[in-house]
């Protein structure tokens, strides 16, 4: 099959184009046939994907066709009557969609949509309202198709008829809104994006990521610094992030609510739960005395080889020592307790970070009388006491 392909694509050049692609053409009918008899015969739809792939062919071939017409009448020719011949494969306006493909490749100007549509609303004016199309997801996905042929060719009023069919649908009303949003956004008409973009995310419950950072590009394009601020902060209470936070706070640097409006972000993650990031905050903020605190209230909550708690630990390290050593003695005696190999080595590297701050804070006795806790009850504990040892701390 991919062979036939192959050859019928060598036969597409400048000069002699016709016979390959419509070879191509056919063969691509064939096997939509061929696939509703036989795939029952394959597993895991190998026939099916083995077959789609032939499109390739299919599109190299209509795409170099694109290329001749600009200079070659023929070929100009020939792509109108490939939309007939398209069309006329169709029994029924239900059949259209499996040829919306192919015919993306052969409208690549204005007359050539307009070729298509009048032989498409040839028997039927308002073909997308036709009461022949029985199936209503027939009738969604044509629209969608339609509205972006008629926005690639600047058929902006007709897009937004089109559009109003599938008004409320929530497979395809998104699609087609989001071809209105490149569209303005292509023409550079930045209000109109916004709009567009913002009725996309306050009816999608999934709150994509990339569209605020979209509609934040778009408002700022725009010169919409109010709505930029207030897309960041949206963005920010809905995907909780350090550097979202540090973008909001550095858009209201110049408000006279600015500390009030942080105080609000601050209680919203912890609303959400948001104890890590709450860390890292107060870290960025010079605050390890807020920061401490919040990993204290909820430090069974909180991973303590997470990257915040080892940043906590560090910046702790160097401004009072001494408020570690309850936290490492308690992860240590923990790690001891699960009893096998993994936490043995935990704990001996707690053990180690221990006797470290208890060193720097002058707490050397706390440090000895913990290690020679350890090493009289649970001497019998051979995994452990390897562990310690590996750890070059065998000894006070």
């Amino acid at each position: 099959l991919h062979w036939y392909g192959q050859e019928l694509l060598q036969m597409v050049t400048a000069e002699h184009f016709i016979s390959g692609t419509v070879g191509l053409l056919v063969t691509m009918r064939a096997l939509a046939e061929w696939i509703v008899k036989y795939s029952e015969e394959y597993d895991d739809n190998k026939l099916e994907e083995s077959c789609l792939e032939f499109e390739g062919y299919l599109s190299e071939a209509l795409g170099r066709v694109r290329n001749y017409q600009i200079n070659d009448t023929v070929a100009q020719t020939f792509l109108l009557e490939l939309i007939d011949w398209i069309i006329l494969q169709c029994n029924t306006i239900d059949d259209l969609p499996a040829w919306t493909p192919v015919l993306n490749y052969c409208i690549p100007e204005l007359r050539y949509f307009l070729h298509l549509k009048e032989r498409i609303t040839g028997p039927d004016k308002n073909f997308l309202r036709s009461t022949h199309l029985h199936d209503e997801w027939v009738r969604q996905a044509l629209a969608s198709w339609w509205v972006d042929l008629c926005l690639s060719f600047d058929q902006e009023e007709e897009a937004k008829q089109t559009a109003g069919i599938v008004e409320g649908s929530s497979q395809f009303g998104s699609s087609i809104m989001y071809s209105f949003v490149r569209y303005y956004e292509k023409l550079e008409r930045w209000p109109e994006a916004v709009i567009a973009l913002k009725d996309i995310i306050n009816n999608d419950a999934r709150n994509n990521p990339n569209n605020y950072r979209w509609i934040v590009h778009l408002c700022e394009k725009s010169g919409d610094r109010q709505g930029m601020k207030e897309w960041y902060e949206k963005w920010f209470l809905f995907y909780p992030d350090l550097e979202l936070f540090k973008q909001n706070t550095a858009l209201i640097e110049d408000d006279a609510n600015k500390e009030a409006k942080t105080q609000l972000w601050l209680e919203a993650l912890e609303a959400k739960k948001e104890y890590r990031l709450l860390i890292s905050i107060y870290l960025s903020q010079g605050d390890i005395d807020k920061a401490w605190f919040e990993f204290i209230r909820h430090k069974d909550r909180i991973q303590t080889d997470g990257p915040a708690a080892s940043e906590l630990f560090l910046a702790m390290k160097k401004h009072e020592p001494a408020r570690l050593i309850s936290v490492y003695s308690q992860l240590a005696l923990n790690n001891i307790s699960a009893k096998n190999r993994p936490a043995y080595a935990r704990a001996a590297g707690w053990m180690k970070e221990l006797k470290e701050v208890c060193g720097s804070s002058g707490n050397e006795k706390i440090w000895v009388d913990f290690h020679g806790r350890i090493m009289r009850e649970y001497y019998r504990f051979h995994a452990l006491m390897d562990e310690i040892r590996t750890a070059g701390i065998g000894q006070p």
